[in-house]
């Protein structure tokens, strides 16, 4: 794995106090000449168990938005914008889990920027699980399509289909669903953070420990492959920090900044 920062240096933290503790890792994966069409956006939700049963560390349980259609899985891209000379048409997609979405990146020597972990209320992690099982047909009456230019397949209370970054963003769709325009790999993974800063605990605590966890996790049954990964950091103030969807979600996040380091 090679390690770049970006961002300011954040606080670390130490195990959580709480017998329960939950997290959020949102990445963006790009070409270092950055193509909409090779990016993707994913994210890891954790939760952390203190003094499991029969076990002196904490135990950790991982759950994963990575949407992309099967081609796009395989291949690293989607069928494209154009298919037969049309638009490209909603097609079934598959969520698969980060270790996936790594090896893709590694394969195709994107550069993968993480946010977090971030610490996150139980309502956040919650609304993740119940955006996974849509994602996986586990809803009745919900099943959710891929597609690439998702306007007009998401903004209604019935969602028809999503790109990978709305995959996301879509755990929580109150007051309103998040629109990123054209944005892409590291700038949407920035505005998704954004869009969940409301319910993150202390945006200026990375729990760089927990991720050592998480890496070691993620990789139990397979070797973990070479890939260019960027620590990212929200930069600047403390925001206001909400766990009612309806309150104010405070103000704009501004950007980070990029500084590398190896190891």
């Amino acid at each position: 794995m090679l390690v770049a920062l970006c961002g300011h240096s954040p606080a670390l933290a130490d195990e959580p106090t709480s017998a329960e503790a939950y997290y959020m890792v949102i990445y963006g994966a790009q070409d270092q000449q950055p193509n909409p069409l090779t990016s993707h956006c994913f994210a890891t939700f954790i939760k952390v168990t203190r003094h499991a049963e029969g076990s002196t560390e904490p135990r950790i349980e991982l759950k994963h938005i990575n949407w992309f259609t099967k081609l796009g899985h395989e291949t690293g891209v989607p069928h494209g914008l154009l298919v037969d000379g049309q638009l490209e048409r909603p097609e079934p997609g598959e969520n698969r889990d980060t270790a996936s979405a790594l090896r893709g990146a590694a394969k195709h020597k994107l550069t993968v920027y993480r946010y977090g972990p971030y610490e996150i209320d139980k309502f956040l992690y919650q609304r993740a699980v119940r955006q996974i099982d849509r994602l996986e047909g586990r809803v009745a009456g919900a099943r959710i399509l891929y597609k690439q230019l998702d306007f007009g397949f998401r903004e209604e209370a019935k969602i028809i289909a999503s790109n990978c970054i709305h995959a996301v963003s879509d755990v929580i769709r109150e007051p309103a669903p998040l629109t990123t325009g054209l944005t892409f790999g590291r700038e949407a993974a920035h505005l998704n953070l954004k869009h969940l800063r409301r319910w993150m605990k202390d945006p200026t605590t990375v729990h760089t420990s927990l991720w050592k966890r998480i890496w070691s996790e993620l990789w139990s049954s397979s070797s973990a492959p070479e890939v260019s990964l960027v620590e990212c950091t929200l930069a600047g103030e403390n925001l206001p920090h909400t766990t009612s969807p309806s309150e104010s979600p405070g103000k704009p996040v501004p950007g980070a900044e990029v500084s590398q380091t190896s190891h």
